[in-house]
């Protein structure tokens, strides 16, 4: 139960990030256009919520099922903060790599279809949205994974 939270809060903290962006390419078009400016960022923060619904979701699908175990904790994103194999990061980042282009696929497909009945062209921009995404999230893992071993080090010398 506590993985599925897990699941949940990642899908729901990228969606909101994406309506909060539909937010402000929405006030951008709605000046550009000469439109209403509430409604144009309001349309445009409900359309990218449900892109980014449609791509998170599936790439956390595709990420339990290569795990291939639903319920285990033990290659968690978080888990690999302070592991210091570098096999195991590069294995992570693969594999959150590869979640990410089939989300971006199946989102992306999911959201074509929806929005204009062409889901290839769907598929088209959102797998190299996702790419961004989880070249984004590796570097961050990266800075956290940096500034973990820092202090450790630095905690190590104030003991010593």
């Amino acid at each position: 139960m506590e993985k599925l939270t897990e699941t949940v809060d990642h899908v729901a903290i990228r969606t909101t990030i994406a309506a909060f962006s539909g937010l402000f390419i929405g006030a951008s078009l709605g000046v550009y256009r000469g439109s209403p400016i509430p409604r144009a960022c309001f349309s445009t923060a409900g359309s990218c919520a449900l892109a980014g619904t449609a791509c998170f979701a599936s790439e956390r699908i595709i990420h339990a099922l290569l795990l291939g175990t639903v319920g285990s904790d033990n290659t968690d994103s978080s888990s690999d903060l302070t592991d210091k194999n570098d096999n195991s990061t590069t294995g992570n980042n693969t594999l959150r790599m590869v979640s990410h282009v089939f989300g971006g696929m199946i989102g992306g497909a999911v959201n074509g279809s929806l929005f204009q009945k062409r889901p290839i062209a769907g598929m088209g921009l959102f797998v190299p949205i996702m790419v961004m995404v989880a070249l984004g999230e590796d570097k961050l893992n990266d800075a956290r994974r940096s500034r973990i071993e820092y202090l450790l080090r630095q905690n190590d010398e104030n003991k010593g």
